[in-house]
């Protein structure tokens, strides 16, 4: 009797279970807290008496005109560069190449001229210049032989294989010879400056 009782419960529960799902499921929508209302601020005018300023009438002064850019002006000029001079070039060549003793030289012109006189003092610099104008290299031989142990330190070679064979590291050539010369073969990377372009 007990087993009839349960039974009858569970049908009873299942039934009501299967009512309730077939109902409809009521949903409530969330509701969001409400803004408080915005008190509008309002500013009291204090009405002050209208004080009329003071006129001063001012006597311009006269300019004193100064030397030189007015302060604060962003005008900055540019420095101009000047072209190289043969005295500024055998400055640089001294001050870059200081410890180079033998100095290799392709093409005469004034600033190779003015550069061996100029480190010809020094007794331990050696000059070995050539030119494809053999002209050109022999008066620069004939000037230069009246110069102090120029058999010792002076000597003229031929043009053909000067750069090509790498016997100097750094080689001086003329401005006229620059486009002929930079165009060679340079298989020992023998450094090539033109004084001209210096500066």
């Amino acid at each position: 009797m007990v087993d009839d009782v349960k039974k009858e419960i569970i049908e009873i529960v299942d039934l009501a279970i299967i009512e309730k799902a077939k109902q409809p499921v009521k949903v409530k929508k969330p509701t969001l807290p409400k803004k408080p209302k915005e008190v509008p601020i309002v500013v009291e005018k204090k009405e002050e008496p209208i004080i009329e300023p003071e006129i001063k009438v001012e006597v311009p002064k006269s300019k004193v005109e100064r030397r030189g850019r007015p302060k604060g002006s962003s005008d900055k000029v540019n420095k101009i560069r000047l072209k190289p001079t043969p005295k500024s070039a055998k400055e640089a060549f001294k001050r870059d190449f200081k410890d180079l003793d033998l100095i290799a030289i392709y093409g005469v012109d004034d600033f190779t001229e003015e550069l061996i006189r100029y480190l010809w003092p020094d007794m331990n610099k050696n000059f070995v210049v050539t030119d494809p104008i053999e002209q050109r290299v022999a008066n620069l031989t004939r000037n230069i032989g009246n110069l102090p142990y120029s058999m010792y330190r002076y000597d003229q070679l031929r043009h053909t294989g000067f750069v090509e064979e790498g016997m100097f590291p750094v080689v001086i050539v003329a401005e006229e010879h620059w486009e002929e010369v930079s165009k060679l073969p340079n298989p020992n990377k023998v450094l090539l400056f033109c004084l001209s372009h210096w500066g």
